[in-house]
This record gives structure tokens, C-alpha cells and sequence, in this order.
């Protein structure tokens, strides 16, 4: 990121950045830069997924190439549209209870990430939310989630089980969008 354009958001946010509203800021910042923006913080020593209260906004990691891990703060309720987007570095992520939403995109050609429990308080996963997770082994789904959206798991060609966390009965009351695991070579394994 150039200190030009650095400079340029901090002006223009000032006013949430003292106040603490990170949401608000990323919120005015081009989504082409927020994955910038969060590995100019990562640079300078601040985890910037501690920053958030309520959701992680939409994009806000959008490219970034330093994020390799995130804890996810307790009381985020929602991981919104494309938040860790093409994070082609992110390995691993922890998703406490609190969240209730994986929006569309949300984990999108994140190259890397290998696997993920999502916790028993997920409803919805969105459209195309690991859609391009070239290196993703293994996923627990909780029997919580009511929905599933197209293309979801969609070129994820290492996974070869998706664990589900009910019964084959439960699952089949999970609205699966159609194409949900398009070219997607796992089968369902379900763990009751």
C-alpha cells in the first residue's frame, strides 16, 4: 500500500478511527484495498480481525496476501459478503459460536486453507462461500445449518468427505441449493 493512499484513509476516516468504529472505516474503503489495508496493519503488528465487534464487513480481507490465521473475536455474528476473499495465504480459522452467517463468497479461492469446524450456531452458508479452496481436506457442518448455497463447495477437489454433525434425515431438510458441490468429488458422511 503507498503511504499516499494510506494517508488518504486515514484522513478520510479519522473521525471512526478515533472512535473506534473499524466496521464504519472499512466500510468507506474501496474493497479493492481493504486486504491492503488489513496487511498494512498486520505489518505494523495489529491483528486486524480484533477490531470488529459485531460482523467482519463485506471484503474486508479481500486479497490479502499476510493473513495466514485468524481468531475470529467472540460476539461477531456474521462473516459477510467476501470477507476473506482470495486470502490465497489463509491456512486456518477459528469460528467461535456467536456466528450465525457465512455469506456469499466469504471464504471464496482461498487457496490454502486446508480445514474447518464450523460451529453448532451456523445457519447459512452462502453462494460460492468455499468455492476454490484448492487445498481443503476436511469440513465438519454442523447440524444447525439450513441451507446450503449453490456452488458452495464448488472446485474443492481435495475434499473428499464433507462430515455432517446429524442424521441422514436431518440433512435431508437442509435446503441444498442445486449445484451446491458441483465439482466437488466429496461425499456426505454423517456422524449420528
Amino acid at each position: 500500500m503507498t503511504k499516499k493512499r494510506l494517508m488518504k484513509i486515514l484522513q478520510k476516516n479519522q473521525a471512526d478511527i478515533e472512535n473506534e468504529n473499524w466496521e464504519k472505516v472499512y466500510e468507506n474503503i474501496d474493497y479493492d484495498f481493504r486486504g491492503e489495508f488489513s496487511d498494512f496493519l498486520i505489518d505494523n503488528g495489529i491483528d486486524p480481525s480484533a477490531l470488529f465487534n459485531d460482523y467482519i464487513p463485506e471484503h474486508a480481507f479481500f486479497k490479502s496476501k499476510l493473513l495466514t490465521f485468524i481468531n475470529i473475536d467472540k460476539g461477531i455474528s456474521k462473516i459477510g459478503r467476501g470477507s476473506f476473499s482470495r486470502c490465497t495465504s489463509l491456512e486456518s480459522i477459528n469460528i467461535p459460536y456467536s456466528v450465525t452467517e457465512i455469506a456469499d463468497y466469504g471464504f471464496c479461492n482461498c487457496k490454502s486453507l486446508k480445514s474447518i469446524t464450523l460451529p453448532n450456531s451456523i445457519n447459512q452458508i452462502g453462494f460460492q462461500s468455499f468455492y476454490g479452496c484448492d487445498l481443503l481436506s476436511s469440513i465438519i457442518i454442523p447440524n444447525s445449518v439450513t441451507s446450503i448455497g449453490s456452488y458452495a463447495f464448488e472446485y474443492c477437489p481435495s475434499l473428499m468427505e464433507i462430515k455432517y454433525e446429524g442424521t441422514e434425515d436431518e440433512w435431508n431438510k437442509v435446503k441444498l441449493a442445486q449445484d451446491w458441490n458441483r465439482h466437488c468429488p466429496a461425499k456426505v458422511i454423517f456422524l449420528r
